[in-house]
């Protein structure tokens, strides 16, 4: 009997330091924003940094500026531990912006130490409401086996991981890329163009198709077999 309760206790520490491993805080996510007037960067937050708007979420970033034409550019980002997985990258961008003027507004999410058990694709996706005419916004997605921060297509490391476009009014629009495999980073972009004064709002991902609910799966079903296996020994 006290075999069985030591394999059923050895089971369920296994199943906790595998969801423990899954779901661990790998890296730390840093979110930017320019309007590509002058040099460096209007917003450069890191997460749980000075300027993050949700400081008490590890793995959400969100940050506020105004700066140029933009009198409100406002983004928050996700990554592990909120959305994805070590194993299973999913990066989540948000946004909305208001400009007085034309103008374009560039706004970078990157997360690094994400590691690939296997080669996988990814799908990278956007929607947004773009109500004036001539508004634009284009959301790409990369990742870099060199594990860079913002390692964004301009090394032969980087993998592109697809680039979707929509216009005025805008709409909804997805696309595959890949696949990857081993270590790096991944880093999502999104640029948005304004005609004149106006507004627009919306969201990107990119994300391994069904990856972390397969994690999450696995891990929660050999949890709830470890406790059965645990309950069923201590009746017995």
């Amino acid at each position: 009997m006290n075999m069985r309760m030591n394999f059923a206790k050895t089971l369920m520490a296994g199943t906790a330091l595998f969801l423990a491993g899954a779901m661990s805080v790998h890296a730390t996510a840093r979110l930017r924003m320019t309007d590509g007037v002058g040099s460096g960067y209007d917003v450069d937050v890191t997460d749980n940094g000075a300027g993050d708007g949700d400081p008490l979420t590890v793995g959400s970033i969100s940050a506020v500026g105004h700066f140029g034409v933009w009198t409100v550019a406002s983004s928050t980002g996700t990554a592990v531990p909120i959305t994805g997985f070590t194993g299973s990258p999913d990066l989540d961008l948000s946004w909305i912006a208001v400009s007085s003027g034309a103008g374009n507004l560039t706004i970078q999410f990157t997360d690094t130490g994400y590691s690939l058990a296997s080669a996988v694709n990814m799908i990278t996706s956007l929607s947004a409401s773009l109500a004036a005419v001539g508004s634009t916004a284009t959301f790409s997605a990369w990742f870099d086996t060199e594990n860079n921060q913002f390692g964004d297509g301009g090394s032969v490391a980087n993998v592109n991981l697809g680039s979707v476009s929509l216009s005025s009014p805008g709409g909804f629009i997805t696309t595959g890329g890949g696949p990857i495999s081993g270590s790096g980073s991944v880093t999502v972009e999104l640029v948005v163009h304004h005609e004149g004064a106006a507004n627009s709002s919306g969201n990107g991902e990119t994300k391994v198709p069904e990856g972390g609910s397969t994690v999450a799966m696995l891990g929660l079903g050999l949890l709830g077999l470890s406790v059965f296996a645990l309950r069923r020994q201590q009746t017995a």
